[in-house]
């Protein structure tokens, strides 16, 4: 459950400037104020997973298992799996395509030598990164929780995503959600309990691990229960 108090006006954000259509509260010489979404205004950390949340990466993803999958000798992916594809690691999936660990081991190391940055031009994302990402970082600690693998520093690297996001956690630093473990790691590395976390997901398992971990939940897009915003841009207006 996310509690809902007041706390202080927000500091104001330095370098980042207003622009029509993007409403603020407050501008003084070239100082914005933002107010953000009630959900967080309790919250030290902000999880957000990254496809989906950060990212409409459902065509690369899906190109990036079936050309996997090609490289191992096998057929694409079926209309099932491929909707499963932006939110399932690398070896969830595999655990469902192939009942042989032998196989599912080698097409998972095949996977790992894949150059993700192929599939770079189709990643969309779903914000204003250098918009949003400035104001919640000077009140929240930011970081990623994604079943990604080693693609996720690639993603990091390529979208420059450090600049926002200091800690990440990947499919290789822990058990893949809806499993809690990369909530609870996030939560270690700035020294904040999971009452005051929010994670941002767009997935049952997302939710899952949430609820698992004891963090609280706001749900990305139309198609998880409340509470549930349309996109992350919509926690910093009031």
């Amino acid at each position: 459950m996310v509690l809902i108090v007041a706390l202080p006006a927000p500091e104001p954000i330095k370098g980042v400037e207003n622009s029509p259509g993007r409403r603020c509260d407050m501008e003084t010489n070239g100082m914005i104020f933002a107010d953000v979404h009630p959900l967080i205004r309790d919250a030290r950390l902000l999880i957000f997973d990254c496809d989906g949340v950060l990212f409409n990466s459902f065509e690369s993803n899906i190109a990036f298992f079936n050309h996997c999958l090609e490289l191992a000798g096998h057929g694409p992916l079926g209309p099932d799996l491929a909707a499963k594809a932006t939110f399932m690691s690398v070896g969830q999936l595999l655990e469902e395509l192939f009942s042989d660990r032998g196989e599912r081991e080698r097409v998972f190391e095949i996977s790992q030598s894949v150059r993700f940055e192929l599939f770079f031009d189709s990643m969309q994302p779903l914000f204003d990164f250098d918009f949003v990402l400035p104001i919640l970082e000077r009140r929240y600690h930011l970081a990623v929780a994604s079943n990604r693998s080693a693609s996720l520093e690639k993603v990091f690297t390529h979208f420059r995503l450090e600049r926002y996001f200091s800690f990440s956690v990947s499919a290789l630093d822990a058990p893949p959600k809806p499993a809690p473990e990369m909530l609870f790691r996030c939560c270690r590395r700035f020294d904040v309990p999971p009452a005051r976390t929010v994670f941002l997901g767009d997935s049952k398992a997302d939710l899952a691990a949430a609820l698992n971990a004891g963090t609280g939940f706001i749900g990305i897009g139309d198609h998880l229960p409340e509470p549930r915003v349309s996109s992350p841009a919509k926690l910093i207006t009031a």
